[in-house]
C-alpha cells in the first residue's frame, strides 16, 4: 500500500527441504527366556533417546521375537525414519539368556525279590523349557536292565540344560535277602541199605515257604533213602525258587582184593593169604575160618596148611562181607614157592594178550598155568621147553580181576600176580 493508498498483492510460495536423518542412541538389551522358551524384545528397552529435526516418522526392528535356538549374544539393528523420509540405524546387542532350571522327577523307591534284582526301571522324566533332547545322566548307582546287589542301592541322575541350569533326582532300590536253603543229608550206611535222610532249612527271602520234592515226598525232611539224587524246588512268598539237587551217598561194597596166595607145600604149614580190604568205611574188622572153624582174626593170615578158609570183613559202620571159600592146596614134590621172581609179565596191567619173558633161558622144562584169586585154575598148564626165553599168553577171554601167573619148573615154583582190566 503506498501514500495514496493504492494496493498491489503479490502471492510468493517458499519451500523448505529436510535432508538431515534422524539421530539413533541405543541400548544393549539382556532377556530371559521364558517358560514356554520365548521373550519379546521392544522399542521402548532398545531407545535411547533417538531424535530428529523435523520429528521421526517409525522405529523398527530387523528382529524382535528371540527362542532357545537364540541363547547367547545376538545383533539386532534398530531402523529410525523422519518425517522427510531420511533414516539411520544404529546395531546393538541383544543377550538372551535361559535361567529356567529343568524339572526332573525320579521313579518311586523300588522294592524287589532278589530273584527279580535284574531292574529294568523306567528313567526319569524331565521338562525343560529349552531342551529337545532329554538325556539324564547317570550319577549314582546302576542303570536300567543291571542286576543290584542285596540291600540298600541309591540310583541318582542328573540333567543340565543349555543354559546350564541343572535338575538332580534320586531314588532307593532295596533287594531283598535271597532265599536260601540248608541242607542236612545222612549218607546210606551200608551199601544197599535205605537208611539215608534228607533235612532242608529255608530262611531269608519271603517267607512262607513251599517244598515240592521230584519224587513226591512233603515236607523238609525225608527219610528211609537209598543212594540217590533227590530234586528239591524251595519257593518264597515272592515265587523266588531255589533247585537242589542233593545226593545221598553209599559206600561201595566192602570186599577185597587177593595180593598174594601161596599154597601150602611139603605139608609144612607154610602158606600165605595177603588180602587187601576195599569198600566201606574204614577201619576193618577180620574173622578168618578155616573148613567151618575159626581161624584168625587179622587181616592177612600166614603159616597156612592145606584147607578151606573164609573171611568175614566188617567195616566202621558195620557193613560185612563173606568171602567164597579160599582153596589153600599142599604141594608136594617141588621146593618152596619163590614169589615175584623168575619171570615178567608185559603189560600188566592187560587187557587180553600178554608176553612172559623169563629172566634167563629155561634150564629144563617147565608149566606155566593161571590162577584166580580164590585158587582156581583158569588156564592149564603150558608146556615149555629147555631154552624158552619168552612166550604169549591169551588171556582175552578172562574177567577183569587179579589173578597169578604160576610157572613150574625144576627149580622151584614161581608167582607173579597180573591185573585183567579192559
Amino acid at each position: 500500500t503506498d501514500d495514496n493508498n493504492c494496493q498491489e498483492s503479490a502471492r510468493v510460495i517458499i519451500s523448505s527441504l529436510d535432508d538431515v536423518p534422524p539421530v539413533v542412541f541405543v541400548n544393549d538389551v539382556n532377556l530371559f527366556l521364558g517358560d514356554d522358551g520365548t521373550v519379546s524384545l521392544s522399542l521402548g528397552q532398545v531407545n535411547n533417546g533417538s531424535f530428529d529435526n523435523c520429528g521421526i516418522a517409525s522405529m523398527s526392528l530387523s528382529q524382535d521375537e528371540f527362542d532357545c535356538t537364540h541363547v547367547g549374544s545376538n545383533t539386532v539393528t534398530l531402523t529410525v525414519t523422519d518425517q522427510a523420509g531420511n533414516s539411520a540405524e544404529e546395531t546393538l546387542q541383544v543377550m538372551i539368556s535361559d535361567l529356567i532350571a529343568p524339572e526332573m522327577t525320579c521313579p518311586e523307591d523300588i522294592v524287589v525279590p532278589a530273584c527279580e534284582a535284574a531292574l529294568d526301571y523306567p528313567m526319569p522324566i524331565v521338562n525343560d523349557n529349552c531342551a529337545d533332547v532329554i538325556d539324564p545322566v547317570l550319577t549314582s548307582g546302576l542303570p536300567p536292565g543291571a542286576t543290584f546287589p542285596e540291600g540298600l542301592t541309591v540310583v541318582s541322575y542328573s540333567f543340565t540344560d543349555g543354559g546350564n541350569n541343572s535338575a538332580i533326582c534320586s531314588f532307593e532300590v532295596t533287594v531283598k535277602p535271597a532265599l536260601a536253603v540248608e541242607e542236612t543229608v545222612t549218607h546210606v550206611t551200608c551199601n544197599g541199605d535205605t537208611d539215608g535222610a534228607i533235612s532242608v532249612v529255608a530262611s531269608s527271602g519271603t517267607p512262607d515257604y513251599t517244598f515240592t520234592w521230584a519224587d513226591g515226598f512233603s515236607g523238609t525232611d525225608v527219610a528211609n533213602l537209598a543212594a540217590g539224587i533227590y530234586n528239591l524246588t524251595v519257593t518264597d512268598a515272592d515265587n523266588c525258587d531255589e533247585v537242589l539237587n542233593i545226593e545221598v551217598l553209599q559206600p561201595d561194597p566192602v570186599n577185597f582184593e587177593i595180593n598174594l596166595l601161596v599154597n601150602e607145600t611139603e605139608g609144612f604149614s607154610n602158606g600165605l593169604i595177603d588180602i587187601t580190604p576195599t569198600g566201606g568205611t574204614a577201619p576193618y574188622s577180620f574173622k578168618w575160618t578155616l573148613n567151618g572153624e575159626f581161624f584168625a582174626e587179622t587181616g592177612d593170615i600166614s603159616g597156612l596148611a592145606a584147607g578151606e578158609y573164609a573171611v568175614q570183613i566188617v567195616d566202621a559202620n558195620n557193613c560185612s562181607f563173606q568171602s567164597d571159600p579160599i582153596i589153600i592146596e599142599n604141594l608136594t614134590g617141588t621146593e618152596d614157592i619163590l614169589v615175584d621172581a623168575g619171570f615178567e609179565i608185559m603189560p600188566n596191567p592187560t587187557s587180553g594178550m600178554i608176553r612172559i619173558t623169563f629172566d634167563e633161558p629155561l634150564d629144563g622144562e617147565g608149566l606155566i598155568s593161571v590162577w584166580d584169586i580164590l585158587g582156581q585154575k583158569v588156564l592149564e598148564g603150558v608146556e615149555l621147553i629147555q631154552g624158552t626165553q619168552e612166550v604169549p599168553l591169551d588171556c582175552t577171554g578172562f574177567s577183569n580181576g587179579t589173578y597169578f601167573v604160576r610157572l613150574d619148573t625144576d627149580g622151584g615154583i614161581f608167582l607173579r600176580k597180573m591185573i585183567v582190566n579192559r
